[in-house]
Formats: structure tokens, C-alpha cells, sequence
């Protein structure tokens, strides 16, 4: 929708005369606001909320949408969903590779010419590259060599050195592709008795050399094909084996040259590794000053065990569910480390004498059981009798020196010298052991005071198998509260809200500096931005309500799963609406609903899980089937699908909107039993709903109705900390979600005229439910289900419909320009320069690529006629040329020239990847042309400049810039720059308020003078959405 409709069109025109005069420039009013706000990947939807004496809703002020970005998510890449980040990162890495090589290579030879190993003379040395270092390598080794070519041996041993396990590797496997390779190539050299590896190659060398067109055998470590590794490959141990035969003969024949000196500095360069940089850790959850410790010190194995052990649950059925005694959390404890491998709940309830009636809540969650502490164990046994007469401080010490060691040479050093009680093979066991990665939640301090408290304290619990209280171990949650740390207590308050990162209470779920997902990051950076305007504008909110967007609060294995789940939803729902149509039922929500509760039923049990009688297809429409609510609506506002379950009319009367333990439990409990049963047998994953402590488990973190807007998930625990910094707890709130499709249609918005063409203004709409929620409403909306029945639902104030309607029919989008200078520079395919003709059509630019990924296009581009004509007879004819495997293909195009090599004597041309803007110019004869800027000319510090003479410039366009345009009928509109197209001089608009991403038909395409026809101009939109003129 991105005309304004007409009655507003006065009010905008009039704000374009007045200027400089803004909407934004109105004074704070000092009447108090709720903020409500709506989070998703690509925008922001706020809306504020006028509060009455009583601090309840009662009317809408205003409201936006903040745009920051055309794809699904921001930050990520729109075909792949990978981090923007991930491949610059990538890229910076092989450049960092690349640029240490080099060094080193540079290094290598300064050093080599310096001790006369290599000649000074460029020439002498292009004529020594002539000589196989195989051979000489391997003629090194027993027999002595002119200097010049021990020197060339050892430059080529330098360039394939093989590489130096690092403790970082084998903490996740000892069995990755590069160890099984160099475990073949020492298995290859002891059968083949060479003394080095490179006699070894120089072996292979020769018959690969005498058998060309025979089987050969791979010299140079390099990858077999896409995603495998070498066939073998070299450590770096083996390359100082090689080095240390090669200088002792050669000393034997010149001792005055291979001496011990030049070996130790020939031996730094040659095979010295560059430490791996340390990777960030987070801040502890309770002490941000310290860091979350690492998950393999015995201290932290023993405390992830407790805190496991003290979360477990035994359910019952219908007795309900109850905490461990103290005795049974003792008795797992002891089986779990005394086992090698993940104990299974199975042997956990066989330990405890449980009958098969009993099972863990966590086996219904999908957990398999309990790793035990694998590294204890595993030093334990390494370390033998010693090891029970240390501390946990001093095992701690000895894990934290395996995990913090550089190199398996570094931890033998240290072991040596501060463990002397330990024999060679010991410390040859400790430097191969695996170490787990990761690291806690909390950190050593904090651990360090909680784990007395998880393995002695103790609380009293009713048991509602025993019906008695039990003594069961307290839970990490009670033994904070009993040393006074309050998570939630944030005092710390800003006038504005500074950067997240400058927030303390954030510091702890930081890594470096930041968040990692890289949408929430922006998000967080967008949401200051628009909350401080708020504040200049309108003053501070007197309580924030925030929703976070699902697909924000999943982690990117969690949304894929999701994703799969809601195209398999909606594969199903076509099934459906087939199914409805062939039987003359109207395809309604509720008859979707009803089809799909149905298909949740296993498909030979369709029974109500109340009364136990068949349900069938035909039954669900004719009024004998109902919706029930498990857990009522008085009780918990719970509308989700997880909720609601099909059952008979005479089962749907008896329970009236009541718990099943109320309508359901006779004084034998029989029917209560049967009922519970069934569920677990039809609905296993609703199964809990049906219990007795349903209501009991719902309120664990918290009133089941106050829930709604305690959103307990991380990236919404997150933003409302952040918020809290200037709005602090109770005032700031996390709404779940979960009510605003049911308000939608309850409070009349789903039923607004036009709705369908609000598009990003849905935002702001769904701010607007977010900032009607408070305690009051909620208990208001509970109180409408009292009596068991569905109850027609009134808005949270009068007209709010209607005022929702008026203000988002006005609403002007705000975009975010990306007038940032990155991004791809050029294309990755590499061309070199040409002057080739074909067809009359010259050709500037030539690559190489392979036949077999030639394309139809590329047949006709092929650079040697003759051959583009036998590569087509064997297209047409379905063959292929033998032993021609790249072509070089003819290319058009302009191209950005970058020169390498020494004194850049090389160079390569690359196309470039995309445009950083356009500068409209306006003609002598009154036309508008554009003038483009690549992004390569861009971030080369080439000036952004009018480079014009004669011609008057008229503006400069980015992407995401707004424009007024004035149609025909003289309605002012507002379009969003969403596409740069300098090759066909015009750009690609979208309306300020349609949703993304676009395909090419969606935009619409005006040439540069087109832009002059419709009176564009850049609209000055603020980040609130409020027009002003530039």
C-alpha cells in the first residue's frame, strides 16, 4: 500500500510547505505511555499506548515500523541463512594464511642465501628450481650434496613441512581426516623401509615419472575430491625427523657449514607454529568480572552432574510427579561415575527398584540419560593411587593445564616440571587424551561456592506418591536464592539506552564484545536507535512490553527443523482444503483446525481420550465433536495447539473448562487413571496436560496466566535485560507471543478492511496488542472463561480498533539506507585480459573453466575456434573430447584490473559485484542520466564525487533510500530504492511498505528521466516515520 490516501494527503503537503517544520519536532507530552515492541529478523514494529490514572490502556498515541532489511534476516546471507560474517571471516583468514607463508617463505630464503645454501643470484636460482627435490631430498640423506642443493632440499622440505597437532584439535577428535592420512603415510614409509619421507616420495616421484600413463600415486598432500581429505599426509614431527638425517650427514661431509647454530635458526623458521589465537569466553552468569569456566575441570563435570541430578523428576501418571530423595540423587551419582558411556534412564529406574509405571519428565523431553564425567574419570585412571589424595582444586589445576597447553611438546614441558611425580608414559597418555569443548555457564568462583551447597543442602517437598514430605536435594535455583544472588536485579538505570554492549547485566552472554547471531546484533543496534527517538520525542515510557519474533529466538538447527515442520504443515493443510472442497464443506479455520487435531491421533486408535469412543471424519462437522482446552482457559490463556484436543460432546459438557483432575476424578481415581493412560498412549506429547500437576509443572516459572509476558527464552531474556537499563524490572516485560493471533481475531484486528495490504505495518500493529498487555488485562481475559464457555472478547479500550486503523493507514515506513561501503567487491572468478573477436562482437575478457561445466552459452564463447567447433559436434552428439579437461572462455563486461606479484608485474581482472550508488545528473538539455559508483571504487577511497561538467546534480541514490513520487492523479507516494540497475539507466522501487525479499517482477522499474516526470525527491523520513523535507 504505498499511496496515501487522500484525506491525509493535506496534512503531508502541508508539512512539505512549512519546512524546516517535522512532526518529529513535537514537544515530550507529560501524559504517561506503555511502549510496546515488536522484534523480527528484518524490522521493528512500536506503537505507545496512552495510560488513564489507573494505568490501564486507553489510547493509541502513535506508532512505526523500522525497516533494516530487504531479506529474511538481517546479517545473513539471503540463499544460504549463513552468517555475512562467516564468509568475510573465511576470506580474512586465507589471506592471513597466504601473508604467513609468504614471510616465511621470504624468511627461508634470506636465510639460505645467507649461509650460502642457495645462490644470491636470481637466474642461478630459477636454474636450481629445475632440479627434482625429491631426489635430492632423498639423495640427502646418505650421500653428501653440493650446498646449493642441500639448500634447494631443504627449501622444498620448508614448503611441505605437514602440519602440528594442536591440543585444539584432538578436543574434538582423534580421528579426523588428517590424522587417519598421516597415520597411512607413516604405515606407507615402515613398509616401504624408507629412512625419511621424502625418500618415501621420491619412491613415488620415480614411478610416477616411469609410469605416466599407467596408475600413479599422489605426491603432494592435496584434498582426493570435495569433501575428503588427503590420501596421506605429512606431521610436522615426521618433517623434523627428515631435517635432523638431512643436517647430520651433511655435517659429517662440511662441518664447517651445517653447524649447530645455523641448524637452530633454520629449524625456527622452518618448522616454528604460530600460537592459535586464544577464542573468546563469556562472562559468568552470576559474576560477570570472571569467566565461564571450562567444562572439563572435575569441578565443573561434578557440577553439571548435581545440577542435573537435582532437576530430575519421577512421574507417575496419575499420582503426579515428584523430585528425587537425597538417598536416590546419592545412588545415580555413584552409578553415573563409576560407568565408561551415557547412563539410560532404563538402568537409572532398575538402580532405584521403580516400577514400570514410573518415568524421568525428562525421557518425554527426548533426553537419553546422563553422560558421566569423562575426564575425571579418565585422569583418575591415568594418574592411578595419586589422584584420590588430590583436592578438586588441585585436579582442577592439573585439567586446566591439559586444556590451556599450546602443543603436545608445551604440556610435556610443563607436566615435567610441575607433575615430576608422573613417569614418561603417563604424560605420554595425558598429552593423547581428548579434551571436551565448551565451557559453563558459570564461572570457577561461582562453582567454587555452589557446589558444596548442591551436594549437602536439602529441602522439604510434598511427595504425592508418599503423601508426606521428603527430603530431597536443593536445586540450583534454591541454592542462589539462598545465597542472595538475584539474577533479575539489574540497578543500574540510563537516562538513554546506551549500546548493549556497555550494559553490565549483558556482559555474561557475551563472546568478544557481542552477541553471536549477527540478526540480533543489528536488531539490538536498530532498537537503541528507535527507542531514543522515542524518548526525544515523546519522553520515557512509563513500562516497555517487547515480543521477540520466533524465528529470532531460534538457533539456526531450530529454525531449519521449523522450517521442514511448516512446509510438511502445509502440505497437509492442501490435503485438507482438498478434502473439504470434494466434501462440500466450507474451508474455514476452524474446519482446518479440526482436520488437523484429527491427524494428531495415531491412525488406528481416532478415540476421544476422555470417554474412549471412536472418533471418525464425518463426526468432526456434525456438532458431536468438540475443541477442548486440556488446561483450562480461565487458568492459563493457553489457545496453542498444544493445548486443545478433539473429544465427544458428552465429554466436552461433563469437563465445562475445567482441569481434567476436577472433572474427571471419581473417589477411586479409576477414571482419572484411564484417562492419563490414554493420553500417553494417543498424545505423548500433550500427555503431561492430563496429569494432576499439570497446573503445578506450568507455574514452575511462574503465575500460569503471568507467564505470557515472562518470556524465559535466551534472546528474549536478553533484549528485555537490555531494556530494563532504562525501564528497570517489573516495568519492563517479554510477552511470549502466543496470545497475538488469538487477540488478532478477538479484538477485531484480523477483520480490518484492507488488512491484507498492511504488509511491514503488521509490525506495528502487533506492537500495538504487545502494549495493551499487562497483569490487568490478562486477568481480565481469564475471568471471560470463568464459567467454562467462549466468551466474545472486548477490546482493551474503546475504539481500538478503529484507532489502530487510522494510524496505521497513515503510518509511513522507515527504512534503513545502506550507504556503508561493503559487501563483496567483485565476483570470485578471476579473467586476464583479451582482445577477441566473434561474430562482430569483441571480447575484452578471457577465463579458464572446465568442459564439463561449460554451459550453452559458454560453447559459443569457447577462444580457439577450432576447438568451440569440435566441442559442439560432441555436444550435438552426446560425446565428450578425450584429454581435454579446461578451455579458455570469452568474456564480456567491464573489469577492475588488480595487479600482484613482485613489483606487481601480474595482474588479474575481476568483474565487479555490485553498485554502491548513483548520482542522477540533470543535462544541458534538461534529461536526467545517472553516473554509478561500484563498491570496489568505493572501499578503494575513490571519491564519491559529481564528476560532471555541464550538467547539474539533482541527488544521489543508495539502496533503501525513500523517494516522493507525485502520480498522475496527484496523490504523493512513497518508494523504497531497492535495486541500482546503471546497465539498463534506471532503478528498481518497491512501496514503503511491502514486505521482502523481491523478485525481479516486483519491482517497479523507472528510468532516470522517468524519476523527473514523477517529481522524485528524496523523502526525509525519520527513523519514526515522520516526513520532513530535505
Amino acid at each position: 500500500m504505498a499511496s496515501i490516501l487522500p484525506e491525509n494527503l493535506t496534512a503531508i503537503q502541508k508539512a512539505f510547505d512549512n519546512y524546516p517544520f517535522s512532526i518529529a519536532n513535537f514537544p515530550p507530552d507529560p501524559m504517561g505511555f506503555r511502549l510496546g515492541i515488536s522484534i523480527t529478523p528484518k524490522a521493528i514494529g512500536w506503537c505507545l499506548v496512552e495510560l488513564d490514572a489507573t494505568g490501564s490502556a486507553a489510547s493509541i498515541r502513535d506508532l512505526g515500523t523500522r525497516v533494516f532489511s530487504p531479506n529474511d534476516a538481517a546479517g545473513r546471507d539471503p540463499a544460504t541463512g549463513e552468517p555475512l560474517g562467516a564468509q568475510r571471516r573465511e576470506a580474512r583468514r586465507s589471506r592471513r594464511r597466504y601473508k604467513h607463508l609468504r614471510q616465511r617463505k621470504q624468511h627461508l630464503m634470506s636465510l639460505l642465501i645467507g649461509a650460502g645454501l642457495m645462490p644470491s643470484d636470481e637466474a642461478a636460482r630459477k636454474q636450481l628450481e629445475l632440479r627434482d627435490p625429491y631426489e635430492l631430498r632423498a639423495r640427502a640423506v646418505h650421500e653428501a650434496l653440493s650446498p646449493h642443493e642441500v639448500g634447494r632440499a631443504l627449501f622444498h622440505l620448508g614448503r611441505r613441512r605437514g602440519f602440528r597437532p594442536a591440543r585444539a584439535d584432538a578436543r574434538d577428535s582423534r580421528s579426523g581426516v588428517r590424522y587417519e592420512a598421516a597415520a597411512r603415510l607413516e604405515t606407507a614409509i615402515e613398509n616401504a623401509g624408507a629412512p625419511t619421507v621424502g625418500a618415501f616420495l621420491a619412491g613415488l616421484h620415480r614411478h610416477n615419472q616411469a609410469n605416466r600413463q599407467g596408475e600413479t600415486r599422489p605426491v603432494r598432500f592435496r584434498p582426493r575430491g570435495e569433501g575428503e581429505g588427503s590420501l596421506w599426509t605429512a606431521r610436522r614431527d615426521m618433517t623434523e625427523a627428515e631435517l635432523v638425517t638431512i643436517w647430520a650427514e651433511q655435517r659429517r661431509h662440511r662441518p664447517e657449514v651445517f653447524t649447530d647454530e645455523l641448524f637452530d635458526r633454520l629449524s625456527s623458521v622452518l618448522l616454528h607454529q604460530r600460537p592459535s589465537g586464544r577464542a573468546p569466553v563469556g562472562r559468568c552468569c552470576i559474576r560477570p568480572e570472571d569467566e565461564q569456566a571450562p567444562r572439563g575441570l572435575p569441578s565443573v563435570e561434578l557440577f553439571e552432574l548435581l545440577f542435573k541430578l537435582a532437576l530430575l523428576e519421577l512421574d507417575r501418571g496419575a499420582v503426579g510427579c515428584r523430585r528425587l530423595r537425597v538417598e536416590e540423587r546419592d545412588r545415580l551419582r555413584r552409578l553415573i561415575e563409576e560407568r565408561r558411556g551415557t547412563v539410560g534412564f532404563p538402568a537409572m529406574r532398575k538402580l532405584l527398584g521403580l516400577s514400570g509405571d514410573y518415568r524421568f519428565t525428562a525421557e518425554r523431553q527426548g533426553v537419553r540419560g546422563i553422560d558421566p564425567p569423562r575426564l575425571t574419570q579418565k585422569l583418575a585412571a591415568i594418574a592411578g593411587p595419586r589422584w584420590q589424595s588430590m583436592s578438586l582444586d588441585e585436579r582442577d589445576e592439573l585439567a586446566a593445564l591439559l586444556i590451556g597447553a599450546e602443543d603436545n611438546e608445551d604440556l610435556r614441558d610443563r607436566l615435567r616440571a610441575q607433575y615430576s611425580w608422573l613417569d614418561e608414559d603417563q604424560r605420554a597418555e595425558l598429552a593423547k587424551l581428548p579434551l571436551p569443548g565448551g565451557h559453563s555457564a558459570f564461572g570457577r568462583g561461582a562453582i567454587g561456592v555452589l557446589l558444596p551447597l548442591l551436594e549437602t543442602g536439602t529441602t522439604e517437598i510434598m511427595d504425592p506418591e508418599a503423601g508426606r514430605c521428603s527430603t530431597s536435594p536443593i536445586t540450583p535455583d534454591e541454592a542462589m536464592a539462598q545465597l542472595g544472588w538475584a539474577t533479575d536485579a539489574h540497578p543500574e538505570r540510563h537516562s538513554r539506552l546506551p549500546p548493549y554492549w556497555d550494559v553490565a547485566a549483558l556482559q555474561s552472554s557475551l563472546v568478544n564484545g557481542r552477541v553471536r547471531d549477527p540478526s540480533l546484533h543489528i536488531a539490538l543496534g536498530q532498537l537503541r536507535h528507535v527507542v531514543n527517538a522515542i524518548i526525544d520525542a515523546h519522553g520515557r515510557p512509563e513500562g516497555i512490553v517487547v515480543e521477540i519474533d520466533r524465528e529470532l529466538k531460534l538457533s539456526r538447527k531450530a529454525l531449519l527443523k521449523r522450517k521442514s515442520a511448516v512446509r510438511k504443515a502445509g502440505k497437509d493443510e492442501a490435503d485438507h482444503e482438498e478434502w473439504l472442497r470434494s466434501n462440500g464443506l466450507p474451508d474455514s479455520l476452524e474446519h482446518r483446525l479440526r482436520l488437523r487435531l484429527y491427524d494428531e491421533l495415531p491412525e488406528n486408535r481416532k478415540l476421544c481420550v476422555y470417554s474412549g469412543r471412536t472418533l471418525d471424519r464425518a463426526s468432526l462437522f456434525d456438532g458431536t465433536v468438540m475443541i477442548d482446552h486440556i488446561l483450562p482457559m480461565a487458568q492459563t490463556l493457553d489457545d496453542s495447539l498444544a493445548n486443545k484436543v478433539l473429544c465427544c460432546r458428552s465429554a466436552w459438557e461433563d469437563k465445562r473448562g475445567r482441569l481434567v483432575t476436577d472433572a474427571f476424578n471419581d473417589p477411586s481415581g479409576a477414571r482419572l487413571r484411564e484417562i492419563v493412560a490414554r493420553a500417553d498412549a494417543l498424545l505423548p506429547v500433550k500427555a503431561w496436560r492430563f496429569r494432576p500437576d499439570a497446573l503445578t509443572r506450568l507455574g514452575k516459572s511462574g503465575d500460569p496466566l503471568q507467564r505470557h509476558l515472562a518470556d524465559r527464552q535466551h534472546v528474549s531474556r536478553t533484549v528485555r535485560t537490555y531494556l530494563e537499563a532504562i525501564c528497570p524490572f517489573p516495568a519492563t516485560a517479554a510477552s511470549t507471543g502466543r496470545l497475538r493471533r488469538w487477540l488478532r481475531h478477538g479484538w477485531g484486528i484480523a477483520g480490518l478492511p484492507e488488512r491484507e495490504c498492511w504488509g511491514l505495518r503488521e509490525h506495528a500493529a502487533d506492537a500495538a496488542i504487545a502494549a495493551c498487555l499487562d497483569s490487568r488485562t490478562l486477568d481480565g481475559l481469564a475471568g471471560l472463561f470463568c464459567d467454562g464457555t467462549t466468551a466474545t472478547v472486548p477490546e482493551p479500550f474503546s475504539d481500538f480498533a478503529a484507532q489502530l486503523q487510522s494510524k496505521l493507514t497513515s503510518m509511513i515506513v522507515s527504512h534503513r539506507p545502506d550507504r556503508s561501503a561493503s559487501g563483496p567487491l567483485h565476483r570470485d572468478t578471476a579473467f586476464g585480459r583479451a582482445d577477441d573477436e566473434i561474430d562482430g562482437k569483441r571480447f575484452a575478457l578471457v577465463t579458464r573453466k572446465p568442459v564439463s561445466a561449460l554451459t550453452g552459452r559458454d560453447m559459443v564463447r569457447v577462444r580457439d575456434p577450432a576447438l568451440r567447433e569440435r566441442l559442439k559436434a560432441a555436444r550435438a552428439c552426446g560425446e565428450t573430447l578425450a584429454g581435454i579437461r579446461h578451455v579458455r572462455v570469452l568474456d564480456l563486461g567491464e573489469a577492475i584490473t588488480v595487479r600482484h606479484g613482485p613489483d606487481g608485474r601480474f595482474e588479474k581482472a575481476f568483474q565487479p559485484h555490485g553498485n554502491h550508488c548513483v548520482s542522477i545528473f540533470e543535462r544541458t538539455d534538461k534529461r536526467w542520466e545517472g553516473q554509478t559508483v561500484t563498491l570496489f571504487e568505493a572501499v578503494q577511497s575513490q571519491a564519491i564525487r559529481n564528476r560532471a561538467e555541464h550538467r547539474r546534480p539533482v541527488m544521489r541514490l543508495y539502496k533503501g533510500d525513500m523517494l516522493r513520487l507525485k502520480e498522475e492523479d496527484g496523490a504523493l507516494t512513497f518508494w523504497v530504492v531497492r535495486k541500482l540497475d546503471p546497465a539498463n539507466n534506471r532503478v528498481g522501487l518497491v512501496a514503503h511498505d511491502r514486505i521482502g525479499p523481491f523478485p525481479s517482477t516486483a519491482y517497479r522499474q523507472v528510468s532516470y528521466n522517468g524519476l523527473k516526470a514523477l517529481k522524485a525527491r528524496l523523502a526525509g523520513v525519520s527513523i519514526l516515520g515522520k516526513v520532513s523535507r530535505r
